[in-house]
Parts: C-alpha cells; sequence; structure tokens
C-alpha cells in the first residue's frame, strides 16, 4: 500500500490540498453570488482565494468545453464515415457514376462531364443553398437551387443516383447521418434499393417533423409575422409562401388577409382609407401596399 506522504498530489498552483481540488466536477456551484456553472461541474472549496477559485473554475469550464468538442467531432466523424463507406461498396460493386461524388462541381467541366451529344460546355451553376433543417423556406431554398442545378447540368445527372448523391453534399452533417442509416435500413427489407430524388426530398422535409407538426409551427409563425423596419411588402410576401405551402393553402381572401394584418401599422391604416382591392387577392393586396 502506497504511503500518503509520498502519494502524488497534482495540485494546481494556490489551490491547496489534494482533497480541496479532490473534485471540481458536479452539477452547480455553491455560496452567495457564485455564478451556476456548465453541467458537471462544481466550484473549488470555498476556502480558497477569490483569484484561485477563479483559476479553478475556468481549468473546469476548458475540460468540459474540450469533453464536448470532442464528443461533437466524434459524430461528425461518424457521420462522415458512414458515408464514405456506402459510397466505396457502391464504387466496388461497379457504380462508376458514384466516383463523381468526389469532385468538386466547380471543377466537373465540360471536358469531365459524361461524354455524349448533351455534353455541356457552359460554366458549371453555382453551388445549391446548403439544407440546414431549419423551416419550409430553408428547405425549399435548398430544393429550388438543386433543381435548378439539375436543369443546367443535365448531361452529368443522366439518372436519380446522380441527383441524390449531389444533393446530399449540401445537407448538413447530422441530416446526412439520418439519410444514410434510412437508406441502410431499407436496404435491410429491399437489398437492390436504390433512392430517387424524390425520396430523399421526402426524407429531408420529414427530419423536420411530421406533416401535424409542421403545419402547426406555420400557423404559429403566421400569427406572429409582422412586418419590419425598411422591409419591402414584397419581401415580407416571400415570408409568406412557404408557410402558406407548408399549409396547402387555397384560400386567396383569407391569405390575403393574413398578409394584410402583417403589414406595418401606417400602411394598413392608409389600406383602409382607400378600401380593399376587388376582387380581394393576393396580387391585388400586395399591389395596394406596394402602391402605397
Amino acid at each position: 500500500m502506497m504511503d500518503p506522504s509520498t502519494e502524488e498530489t497534482n495540485t494546481i498552483p494556490g489551490l491547496g490540498s489534494n482533497n480541496a481540488q479532490r473534485d471540481i466536477f458536479g452539477s452547480k456551484s455553491s455560496g452567495t453570488g457564485s455564478n451556476v456553472l456548465p453541467r458537471n461541474l462544481t466550484p473549488p472549496s470555498p476556502h480558497l482565494s477569490p483569484l484561485a477559485r477563479l483559476r479553478a473554475e475556468q481549468q473546469a469550464q476548458a475540460d468540459a468545453l474540450e469533453e464536448e468538442r470532442l464528443w461533437a467531432s466524434l459524430q461528425r466523424d461518424n457521420a462522415e464515415l458512414l458515408a464514405l463507406r456506402e459510397r466505396r461498396a457502391r464504387i466496388e460493386a461497379g457504380d462508376a457514376a458514384a466516383q463523381y461524388t468526389y469532385a468538386d462541381p466547380k471543377l466537373l467541366g465540360a471536358n469531365q462531364s459524361h461524354d455524349g451529344p448533351n455534353r455541356s460546355y457552359l460554366p458549371k451553376p453555382e453551388p445549391p443553398h446548403v439544407f440546414k433543417g431549419r423551416d419550409r423556406a430553408d428547405f425549399d431554398h435548398w430544393v429550388r437551387d438543386c433543381e435548378s442545378y439539375f436543369r443546367k447540368s443535365r448531361s452529368d445527372f443522366p439518372t436519380e443516383r446522380e441527383k441524390v448523391d449531389f444533393a446530399f453534399q449540401y445537407v448538413v452533417y447530422h441530416k446526412q447521418t439520418l439519410w444514410t442509416l434510412e437508406v441502410q435500413g431499407k436496404r435491410l427489407v429491399q437489398v437492390d434499393y436504390e433512392p430517387d430524388w424524390e425520396a430523399l426530398k421526402d426524407s429531408m422535409l420529414n427530419s423536420m417533423g411530421t406533416p401535424t407538426q409542421r403545419k402547426d409551427k406555420a400557423h404559429l409563425k403566421i400569427k406572429s409575422i409582422h412586418q419590419r423596419p425598411r422591409q419591402s411588402p414584397l419581401e415580407l410576401m416571400a415570408v409568406f409562401r412557404p408557410l402558406w405551402a407548408e399549409l396547402k393553402r387555397k384560400d386567396e381572401e383569407e391569405m390575403a388577409r393574413e398578409y394584410k394584418a402583417a403589414l406595418e401599422d401606417s400602411l394598413r391604416t392608409k389600406m383602409d382609407l382607400r378600401g380593399d382591392p376587388k376582387p380581394l387577392t393576393i396580387f391585388n393586396i400586395e399591389s395596394q401596399a406596394n402602391e402605397l
């Protein structure tokens, strides 16, 4: 048994004995006026000097931050590993088209695109918006950009697989992980399952919640919308459109009234004095707002 007098203490300068610093990880701080520390952190001994206490808290927070950053890095690496293993398996199975996913779209010039009479010599379009899963507008932006890219570089997307591989690159890593796991699960049931662009779109849309959950969020969002200073009526309309799409709204009068209710008070007052346009449609109410 080790002699206690020779046991290594690993003391932090200014913190006193090993017992005083034995456990700086816990739930929250104690003592009058102290701040609540992050998860798994407790303050050092109350008998320390203020400077020593701050140093101990700073060290504990630095250790906790390092742990969380390493964990987050591990999740990103796991997602990348899953995607790369799936891609490698496809290439080794003879899928030459999968190799194109390793190339930067900006570098896929005419001499790198698929051979054939439809080969494009035009510059490649700008890369699509990256889907982060924030809301319907974020989703619509990603879909719109990807489909525009498909149209402008048709020769690079002879099959649905190329579309999926390309669009997959412009999705944040945790959504990529969900998609990879979803595909792997379906291949356990159907070995030759190959997802298409519509399947990827549906998966990303559903990753933001069920249809009912998304509709509930859209309803709440519409009620909270108000025209911001220096926000034009046209810009305000752009906020409404993806929400109406989520709700599958068809009633023109209802949408026009929702839009009008979100306009700036002074502008809405002027519109009330003039009277609602006939018929009351989105186009007419927006035109009236722009005129005023």
